[in-house]
């Protein structure tokens, strides 16, 4: 009977160091590693929806809506953009300084989709933004 108090007390202490550390979150989305056939410019991205992609460019600016929905922008004016990043409240805390990412060259993966007729990726794991690199 010990014994199974002792392993009971054993995994209620291990799965609070899990949920504590935030080892628990495992990432939800399987991404590739970026290359030139899978990598488009955030121009191109009204001509690929439905597709999965790496779409790369340089963040104008990071919005956060009242809902706590951030919004990557890649054109100092979004509704003229043809392309945006989206977070959504509920994935936002798996982030780090979302607004980081502004003036940065970025990759983001997934589907693109269209919200409104404008194209954009849910962003629901970091591992689906990549700062781009300076090596060639």
């Amino acid at each position: 009977m010990k014994m199974k108090w002792f392993i009971l007390a054993s995994l209620i202490i291990i799965g609070f160091f899990f949920y504590r550390t935030g080892l628990y979150k495992l990432h939800t989305v399987e991404v590739p590693e970026v290359r030139e056939d899978n990598l488009i410019h955030f121009s191109k991205a009204p001509e690929n929806i439905g597709e999965r992609y790496w779409v790369k460019g340089e963040v104008d600016h990071v919005f956060k809506s009242e809902s706590s929905n951030y919004f990557i922008n890649f054109c100092e004016v979004y509704k003229d953009c043809p392309f945006s990043g989206v977070i959504f409240s509920e994935q936002s805390a798996n982030f780090e300084d979302i607004e980081k990412h502004e003036g940065e060259f970025i990759y983001i993966y997934g589907s693109i989709s269209t919200y409104e007729d404008r194209p954009q990726i849910i962003i629901e794991d970091p591992v689906q933004i990549k700062k781009k690199s300076l090596k060639k």
